[in-house]
């Protein structure tokens, strides 16, 4: 029987390192044609499916190489992946659990296993079977990168590190690794240690990329004539954040320009008027510049320690005053306290585990005396009228302001709040760096910016910070928060 040849192999190869997905597909679906047993083929066609969110079809075709192979581990492995990337946790289990059961050896499917056990907060059984891969696999730098993870969510912070440390011990260039050791140490106020492996984030290493810079351009702290261009990045929460050490650079260096992203543009503008602000341009070049320094990297030369964070910073952005002055208008029909609630976030990371349904506010709209604001950026009808049908109450919605885009409007409508409750979001960062009484929910492990086992940020006085007791327990930080507003 005629058999692919090796060519061809790697042609599929190549399309999969390049991530060339669509064409990995065409060419897989046409070679099956002719090789309708081949289970290379399965897999490339799978991964590629996988890859685009073809989900059905991905399941479809792992499931119809299982017919050919029943035995198949690694297509048991694979099918479990496809089922994890659609969040499907028990099943890509079942398949990770069968993979094992026919290979016992398979370290990739412990780990895998792992992963998805993981994502549904069963940690002491996703160590094991990180712990089962690594004694299958010994320099197996991804299970000890997520056994650090488990040991962090853990609270067991010397464990985790040491995890960390020995997968970049494995693989020096692991940025995973690196990145997780910098939170780490971040969020347990290692600042010296933190910030040096904060240069290594995902995020600073492809703007260098995309940008083209120069690493004898990088500003070290030290004084020079010229420019200094600071380049944002990340969210728009990240922005912010860093945001609040603009008033320390301004102090060291005289001429700065910072390209940002344009819908905070004008709010930067006139928050910082001796800075000269422009929108994020791939095009770097155009602008004259003897330095550049990214804004995430400010932290390493203006808050290395925890009193160098400034004591009485209690606002740094300023709203538009005509907007200021509308809000107040439409809301001064009542002498009742305004509290600004937003309950989710469309971020990538942790997105589940920050987020909160609305109807699960519902303690708060029973408390009296409070208006309660929308905050919630994205479209929030449903879970507005949800709200209204089970408990008769209504939250706030202005129609005509867009609370996506329009940053102005929204920044101008939490600064007439007298308290915000919020999760971890852009609206904690925005109502923080403006002042207002801001009270953030915090699932059991949380981002770095927010430490470890504080009730208040030293990156803003205003903030209380609530933080669940236990994975996912969001009922009994919302009557914390509930049991709070009721004693104002």
């Amino acid at each position: 029987m005629t058999k692919i040849n090796k060519q061809t192999i790697q042609i599929l190869i190549n399309y999969y390192k390049s991530n060339d997905l669509a064409k990995l597909e065409q060419k897989s679906r046409t070679l099956l044609k002719t090789f309708p047993k081949e289970m290379f083929l399965y897999n490339m066609l799978g991964i590629s499916l996988v890859g685009q969110k073809k989900y059905p079809e991905s399941i479809s075709t792992f499931k119809n190489a299982l017919k050919i192979e029943p035995q198949n581990a690694e297509m048991f492995c694979n099918l479990g992946n496809a089922y994890s990337a659609k969040r499907d946790h028990s099943s890509a289990i079942e398949n990770y659990e069968k993979a094992i059961k026919i290979k016992p050896e398979y370290s990739q499917a412990y780990y895998n296993l792992g992963n998805a056990l993981k994502d549904q907060f069963k940690f002491v059984q996703a160590a094991k079977n990180y712990k089962k891969a690594i004694k299958i696999k010994a320099d197996y730098a991804e299970s000890y990168c997520n056994l650090g993870n488990i040991k962090k969510f853990q609270g067991k912070f010397s464990d985790a590190e040491n995890h960390y440390k020995k997968a970049l011990e494995i693989n020096p260039k692991y940025k995973a690794a690196y990145i997780n050791l910098s939170f780490l140490q971040l969020s347990t106020m290692n600042f010296k240690k933190g910030w040096e492996s904060h240069e290594g984030r995902v995020e600073v290493q492809v703007l260098k990329k995309e940008l083209k810079l120069k690493k004898d351009k990088m500003w070290n702290g030290s004084k020079f004539k010229g420019t200094l261009m600071v380049i944002g990045e990340q969210g728009l929460g990240d922005y912010v954040l860093f945001g609040s050490m603009l008033k320390d650079l301004i102090k060291a260096h005289e001429k700065i320009t910072l390209m940002i992203n344009e819908r905070l543009l004008s709010l930067f503008e006139r928050s910082f008027p001796k800075i000269n602000f422009i929108k994020f341009d791939s095009n770097i070049h155009k602008y004259n510049y003897e330095k550049y320094v990214f804004m995430g990297s400010l932290g390493k030369y203006f808050r290395k320690n925890l009193q160098s964070f400034p004591k009485n910073q209690n606002s740094f952005l300023i709203p538009d005053k005509k907007n200021v002055q509308q809000f107040r208008k439409r809301l001064s029909n009542s002498k009742m306290k305004k509290i600004g609630l937003s309950w989710k976030t469309d971020s990538f990371n942790n997105k589940e585990e920050r987020s909160i349904n609305l109807i699960n506010f519902k303690s708060i709209f029973k408390v009296n005396d409070f208006r309660l604001i929308n905050l919630q950026y994205g479209n929030t009808q449903n879970e507005r009228f949800k709200l209204k049908n089970a408990t008769g109450s209504e939250l706030i919605h202005f129609n005509d302001v867009d609370y996506t885009n329009d940053i102005e409007k929204i920044t101008a409508l939490v600064s007439q709040c007298d308290i915000v409750v919020t999760i971890a979001n852009f609206t904690a960062q925005l109502s923080a760096s403006l002042g207002v009484p801001t009270w953030v929910l915090l699932p059991y492990s949380c981002h770095w910016r927010w430490f470890v086992k504080r009730v208040d940020s030293p990156w803003y006085p205003s903030v209380r910070l609530f933080r669940q007791k236990k994975w996912g327990d969001w009922e009994s930080t919302i009557r914390e928060v509930t049991d709070k507003i009721t004693k104002l």
